[in-house]
């Protein structure tokens, strides 16, 4: 590939090559620079112009001359002495002219000096950008060979090699976050694992969960602010973990931008509190295996869990939905608290299954909610809920009748047990 670019010195040409082995967003520059086209002088300026100096003083020693006699002084000496202003005159001309021309010629030649300097310069200063941008991709090569092991302690030595490569290199940090991601999302296990294999697998994917939630936790201890963590890299990261199988994940504190855990599997525990999404954040069809932990976390932008299921109890105590929250035909088989939880967007729960106990004791949905055809089939606590205008259970069914004002939001439709409860119209 080729591109053309034009600096301050001139016109030059930076012709970039892709490796033929390596990654693709690594380049190896190669820099050939042009100073600027300062055409040499013509072997005839020099004498030209001592003639025209020449010239333009004779002209001006004649004209002073001729006025001098025109003035018709009396006193000879006088007029000898007027004659010998005139020439010193026009001796001055030519002296001028010459020294102008020379000191012209002198700031030429000390430009074309300062640029021809800047010209070495920036060919010393490419070449160190070459060396450094091979030197990076070898190491991206090396690293990337070893994750595709069949030796843990290989794969293991691989990421940790990526980790220092993206610390030492802040434009190559998203590619080495994909690179860790693209790993969570191979099949695990592998069906022909043995159960030692399996273990060492789990360990390295481990690691590279370790390594993506230590990048993007700005703190060491979430509750603590004041403790910052000093291997945090403050850029925001796009995650994509879509259809990835993540053992105890823990990502309690991270700031992540876009984050895509759609149809991932969360194999034991699973926390994301006081987490900070400042995209969109998918986990539709997600599965849960685990007690799951989104306290305290923070959806700056839609956050999707359509079609999830949370297979044992699970915690949105205290969490903030700034945009939509999107729960269609997600499912929760153990306990469900959205205590205190915030929704300044619309919450959308519609065909949600709760099969066991679940609160929004204080939880706020500003922009109302969406409970439609909904199923409870453990007890509820709805007290202190403000529910915003358009709030509906329309269908929805109950085990026992909730703590539901029809007044504030619609019951139409409304089942408890097997029948069916009239709403005043």
């Amino acid at each position: 590939m080729s591109a053309w670019t034009r600096t301050r010195a001139g016109c030059s040409r930076v012709r970039c090559r892709r490796r033929s082995s390596g990654p693709s967003w690594l380049l190896v520059r190669c820099t050939s620079r042009v100073p600027d086209s300062r055409s040499p002088l013509p072997r005839w300026t020099v004498p030209v112009v001592a003639a025209a100096i020449l010239l333009v003083s004779a002209a001006a020693l004649v004209v002073l001359w001729v006025w001098i006699d025109s003035l018709r002084f009396a006193d000879v000496d006088k007029r000898a002495t007027a004659h010998l202003e005139a020439v010193k005159v026009a001796s001055a001309i030519a002296v001028g002219g010459g020294g102008l021309f020379a000191l012209y010629l002198a700031a030429r030649r000390q430009r074309t000096q300062e640029l021809e300097l800047e010209v070495r310069r920036e060919e010393l200063h490419g070449r160190d950008l070459d060396a450094a941008e091979r030197r990076v991709t070898e190491l991206y090569t090396k690293a990337a060979d070893q994750l595709g092991s069949d030796k843990a302690p290989v794969r293991l030595a691989g990421m940790y090699a990526l980790d220092r490569l993206a610390n030492d290199n802040p434009q190559h940090r998203q590619v080495v976050i994909d690179l860790l991601c693209a790993y969570l999302r191979m099949p695990y296990p592998a069906a022909d694992s043995t159960q030692g294999q399996k273990a060492e697998e789990r360990e390295v994917r481990m690691t590279a969960q370790r390594l993506l939630a230590t990048r993007s936790r700005p703190f060491t201890d979430p509750e603590r602010p004041e403790q910052e963590n000093p291997k945090y890299w403050p850029e925001l990261f796009e995650f994509d973990l879509t259809g990835a199988t993540l053992a105890d994940f823990n990502m309690s504190g991270c700031r992540v931008s876009l984050a895509n855990f759609g149809k991932a599997v969360f194999v034991g525990d699973a926390t994301f509190a006081r987490a900070v999404f400042r995209d969109v954040a998918e986990f539709s069809s997600a599965t849960f295996g685990g007690v799951v932990g989104f306290e305290h976390a923070v959806f700056e932008h839609a956050a999707e869990f359509g079609d999830a299921r949370f297979e044992h109890h699970t915690e949105f105590s205290s969490a903030q939905f700034r945009a939509f929250a999107y729960f269609v035909d997600a499912s929760f088989d153990g306990r469900a608290v959205f205590a205190g939880t915030l929704f300044d967007g619309e919450g959308v729960f519609e065909r949600a299954e709760f099969a066991s106990y679940c609160t929004f004791i204080g939880a706020i949905f500003r922009d109302g909610v969406d409970f439609v055809a909904a199923g409870f089939a453990g007890s509820t606590e709805f007290s202190d809920v403000k529910f915003g205008r358009g709030s509906s259970f329309e269908n929805a069914a109950f085990s026992v009748r909730p703590d539901l004002d029809e007044k504030i939001v619609d019951l139409s439709g409304l089942m408890i047990g097997r029948e069916s409860v009239e709403t005043a119209d």
